[in-house]
């Protein structure tokens, strides 16, 4: 499920006319680059612009060059010191202008260069392009000319791997990398015609080709959508979700999809509810599992919407596991992705969070507290986890453990020998249910019964004794919910 609010700026920068473009950084500190549309100094020409971003706010703005006032792509990289920066630029001469992919390098020193591109097909007005930092002196490369796709590995004096030819026949769309766990770079690029394809580089080869494609109304007429590709999450799982837009152009209505893979792959990408006219700009993927993203309209500014689970979850019980406390929940339906956090209370103290446990396919979870400190009492909460805490929910409390060394003083209160009702008095447990069973000489049940403990440490119980039973000699046990049990008790049964 989708939930949504306005955007809360986490800071602002005090310029106007700019759009950021997509740096990947491996650190916390988040490198920006965009074009400003004021440069008085020459005409037609604007300043390329880089800064850090981090908790602490944005650096004084470092200018790298000018770029004519309509290039309209740009993107960084950052790895420790060195950085690069990639934009479009106009060609020299007279008649119309063609625009190329330009890029831009700085070392240790805070000085820029610029490397030269290699033409490899027809310029175009749009060319995009995307680096990522491979090391501490390389970056990857890729970036889109009038038909083709084309990629290469720079450092700061030129081109260690040339430029080539990646793929064909993908005009007008854009392009973006994410570095996954294992080291390898996961490349997304399509086409209009509802097709995304993603790839993978391993440092020396690209994989082939991965074809996903999108889940539109069942009405839909052929080549009705025109769609975009978006970027992906730059988490540290598998596989990204992806974010992406599709225009119709028989009602004239932009639409937010998005792509979140399960672990058997990728689906097709499905329309976020709602999300009419907005333009999706970023998305991102928390420890909890939730996708967000995030757009922007002409007049109302920017929104967030999020994903979540409204699956609930049931009371956890207490079972035994060695000595050690044994916990189990059921949930509402299957849950995968979700996650559900262990709260305990030691001594009747406060609650903290002592595991996480991933849900899966099956609606039935457990979880063992091997940490449990000798001789401590202790209850339990779940809690569905959540960023946005509106969608958190948490459980009723467990009942208390009480650890088997701690044995339940059991006292009788009725006559004994007895003929109806045997009545006791039990001191030492915790909050939850008692079981008080009978058993004949060969240990065999002939009575059990169950109340509920106060939680004071003293309670009185009974247990009804049916006609039925035949006289004799018999023994009773109390056993507490949460751990704990009394010795035998004889009881000796009039007829």
């Amino acid at each position: 499920m989708w939930a949504e609010s306005t955007w809360v700026p986490r800071w602002h920068m005090d310029q106007d006319g700019f759009r950021i473009g997509v740096c990947h950084t491996d650190s916390s500190v988040q490198m920006l680059v965009w074009r400003d549309y004021t440069n008085p100094t020459v005409p037609h020409r604007d300043w390329l612009i880089t800064a850090d971003a981090s908790d602490s706010g944005v650096t004084a703005p470092d200018s790298i060059a000018t770029v004519d006032q309509l290039s309209e792509v740009q993107a960084g990289a950052q790895h420790g010191v060195r950085r690069w920066v990639a934009t479009t630029d106009a060609s020299e001469g007279p008649g119309p202008a063609d625009y190329f992919t330009v890029l831009y390098t700085r070392g240790s020193e805070p000085r820029w260069s610029r490397l030269p591109v290699p033409e490899l097909n027809e310029p175009r007005a749009d060319s995009f392009c995307q680096l990522l930092a491979t090391s501490d002196t390389t970056a990857l490369a890729v970036y889109t000319t009038v038909r083709n796709l084309a990629w290469g590995i720079v450092n700061d004096t030129g081109w260690v791997h040339p430029p080539e030819h990646l793929a064909g026949g993908f005009p007008d769309d854009a392009v973006h990398l994410r570095r996954n766990p294992d080291g390898s770079v996961f490349l997304r690029y399509g086409t209009h015609d509802s097709i995304t394809f993603m790839r993978r580089f391993d440092g020396t080869h690209w994989s082939a080709e991965d074809t996903l494609r999108w889940l539109f109304p069942p009405e839909t007429r052929p080549f009705e959508y025109l769609t975009y590709v978006g970027p992906m999450t730059l988490d540290d799982r598998p596989l990204p979700a992806l974010l992406g837009a599709a225009y119709s152009d028989r009602n004239a209505i932009l639409h937010t999809y998005v792509n979140i893979p399960t672990d058997q792959g990728y689906g097709r990408f499905e329309m976020v509810p709602g999300t009419e006219e907005l333009f999706p700009i970023a998305i991102a993927r928390d420890d909890d599992g939730d996708v967000w993203i995030a757009w922007w309209t002409f007049f109302d500014g920017m929104f967030w919407s999020h994903t979540y689970t409204s699956v609930n979850c049931s009371t956890p019980t207490l079972g035994d596991s060695g000595g050690r406390p044994q916990l189990r929940w059921t949930l509402s339906e299957p849950a995968p992705g979700s996650y559900w956090s262990v709260l305990r209370a030691l001594n009747g103290g406060g609650e903290q969070v002592v595991a996480r446990v991933a849900g899966g396919v099956a609606t039935e979870m457990s979880w063992s507290d091997t940490s449990l400190p000798s001789g401590a009492r202790a209850t339990y909460r779940i809690r569905r986890e959540c960023v946005d805490v509106r969608y958190r929910l948490l459980s009723e409390s467990s009942a208390e453990w009480v650890p088997r060394s701690q044995a339940l003083a059991v006292s009788m209160l009725s006559p004994n020998p007895l003929k109806a009702e045997v009545r006791l008095q039990v001191e030492g447990a915790g909050s939850g249910w008692l079981s008080l069973t009978a058993y004949d000489l060969q240990g065999r049940v002939v009575l059990r019964d169950r109340v509920r403990a106060s939680g004071t440490g003293r309670d009185a119980a009974s247990l009804p004794i049916p006609s039925s039973l035949r006289g004799g000699l018999y023994l009773l046990r109390v056993t507490a919910e949460g751990g704990g049990s009394s010795t035998a008790k004889k009881l000796v049964v009039l007829r």
